[in-house]
This record gives structure tokens, C-alpha cells and sequence, in this order.
């Protein structure tokens, strides 16, 4: 692919497990997209307005996802099973061309809500109680939006296996896509890998807090840097940027974060006293009691 410039990267997720990753420079393969058009049209029946930019970005991924399973098989052999799992309509070019090809590749199509079933629920209809009676082709035709239609209901109906991610869908899939799902994986959350330690929601809650401070106070001396001195400026500049390197969330472990939240803490409490001091020493305030309530009132902020 890359020998007919098309710009590939390959890379892992930063994430739990850091899965390999591929990624398609869509641009880099835009000089194609007629030719994919008319195959779309010759083999499918699929026709695409020109100025559906979000529909062609879909032709060019689809069939370059298409051209990269059949390199895959092709290099690591046809007896190793592959599974390919297509997501949204978006997704489901690539699902219909690697079956037209007839390639070797198990395919999974998961729908989260129908494109057609998105326009009708934005519109003025009863969609739940009416879904059975809907003219899925005249709804799509007027909406403008009937070759998505298309190209979702033929992933649908091309995939090995169709799902969705909920009963409420599947029952939506079945009278708009007029095909039933063969299972429900439902969205949500494992609650149990999810679950978090009182003291960690604690840190997590301050921490955002103490970044949004650290942000704004440092945007203050920034602006006061470039006022006074642009030496100074960038001095300040890469100060911050040094700064807001070590206390990203992605290097850091939770006891570090937990460790730069009381610091971050301690160190704004004392600047906002310290501003307050100031401020009732010009004004001619009462200074002690200045400092009282408002120490009282960020221990409170903490605490709660």
C-alpha cells in the first residue's frame, strides 16, 4: 500500500492491553475516489453524491480497510482465520467490498442506532410506535440520505454476523434494516474493572481541580511575562510546559497524582491567603480575619 502512496502508520494504543493500531491517511488515497465510486455503483447499485463528504470519507476508509485485509491474508496465508469487526455504517463499505472479493474473512457488523432511525427520532414523528409501518425507502429518499441507507442496510444483510447493543435497537434494526440481529451485546461499563477506591475518586476529583488553578494561574504570569519582559516570557512559557509534562495524566502513576494533588493544594491555599493578606493590608481591613474565613472556607471546599 505504502508502494502506491498510500501513507500507513502502525502503532499500539495507549491503553490497558496497548493493542496494535493501524492507521489510513484518507487524503493520501482521495486521488482514488472516483474509481471507487464507480465500482460502488457497478457492483452494488450505490451511487454517491459528490458534495457528501462524509459519505466519500467512508468509500475511501472502506476500501482502504478492503485492500489492507486482502494484503493481510494474502501475505500470512488463507488457512489463519481472521475476524473483522465493522462498526456503524460508516464502517460498512469495507464489510461489503471484502465480501464482494470474496476473501477468507469472518465479519461481525455492529449497528449502535440506525443512520435512518437517527433522522426519524430528530423529526416529528412517533418513531417507537409507528417503526413497523414506516416506508423505510421513501423516509430515506426524502431525508437525502438514501444511499447511507444503502450502505448500512447492505453490511447489515452482508455480515456473517449482525448485532447490536441493545433490545430496544435490535427491534429497530429488524423493521428499518429488515434484518433481525443474531445477538445483543450490551453497552456499558465492566463495574468491577471500573471500580474505584474512595481515596483514588477523592484524588481524581482534586486533581482535575488543581490542574484547572495550575492553567489559570500560569496563563496570569504568562500574560504578565510578555507585558514586562519578553526574555522573561519565554522563561515562564517553558516553565509550564515543562510543568504540565510531568503532571500529565498519561505518565503518571496514581501516587504520584495523589502527591501533586496535596501539593497543588498546599500551594494554592497559600497563594490565595497570600493574596488576601495583601489585598486587606491595602484596603486597611481587618487582616486576621480575612485569613480565617477564607482558610475556613477552602478547608471546606476540600473536604467536601
Amino acid at each position: 500500500m505504502r508502494a502506491r502512496g498510500i501513507e500507513v502508520m502502525f502503532g499500539r494504543w495507549l491503553i490497558e492491553g496497548s493493542p496494535n493500531v493501524i492507521l489510513f491517511d484518507l487524503g493520501s488515497a482521495w486521488s482514488m475516489l472516483d474509481q471507487w465510486k464507480a465500482e460502488l455503483w457497478s457492483e452494488c447499485h450505490i451511487s454517491v453524491p459528490k458534495d457528501d463528504t462524509e459519505t466519500n470519507n467512508a468509500i475511501v476508509f472502506g476500501n482502504l480497510v478492503a485492500w489492507f485485509l486482502g494484503e493481510y491474508q494474502h501475505q500470512i496465508g488463507r488457512d489463519l482465520p481472521i475476524i473483522a469487526h465493522f462498526h456503524e455504517w460508516l464502517a460498512a463499505v469495507g464489510l461489503i467490498l471484502v465480501k464482494q472479493r470474496k476473501l477468507r474473512i469472518a465479519s461481525i457488523f455492529t449497528t449502535h442506532a440506525t443512520i435512518l432511525g437517527r433522522y426519524l427520532c430528530a423529526g416529528n414523528v412517533d418513531f417507537y410506535n409507528n417503526m413497523q409501518h414506516f416506508d423505510v425507502d421513501y423516509e430515506a429518499g426524502i431525508r437525502k440520505i438514501y444511499h447511507r441507507y444503502c450502505i448500512e442496510r447492505g453490511g447489515a444483510h452482508k455480515a456473517d454476523i449482525f448485532t447490536t447493543v441493545s433490545h430496544i435497537t435490535a427491534y429497530e434494526a429488524e423493521h428499518l434494516l429488515k434484518k433481525r440481529p443474531d445477538g445483543v451485546t450490551p453497552n456499558g461499563l465492566n463495574v468491577i474493572q471500573f471500580r474505584y477506591d474512595c481515596r483514588d475518586c477523592f484524588c481524581l476529583r482534586y486533581w482535575g481541580r488543581c490542574q484547572f488553578w495550575l492553567i489559570v494561574f500560569f496563563d496570569c504570569v504568562y500574560v504578565c511575562a510578555c507585558v514586562i519582559d519578553p526574555f522573561l516570557r519565554h522563561r515562564v512559557f517553558s516553565f509550564y510546559q515543562c510543568l504540565a509534562q510531568c503532571t500529565s495524566f498519561k505518565i503518571c502513576t496514581l501516587k504520584t497524582r495523589k502527591l501533586f494533588t496535596i501539593l497543588y493544594e498546599a500551594i494554592f491555599m497559600g497563594i490565595w491567603i497570600l493574596i488576601w493578606t495583601i489585598l486587606s493590608i491595602s484596603l486597611r481591613l481587618d487582616v486576621m480575619s480575612t485569613i480565617i474565613r477564607e482558610s475556613t472556607c477552602l478547608l471546606k471546599v476540600c473536604i467536601v
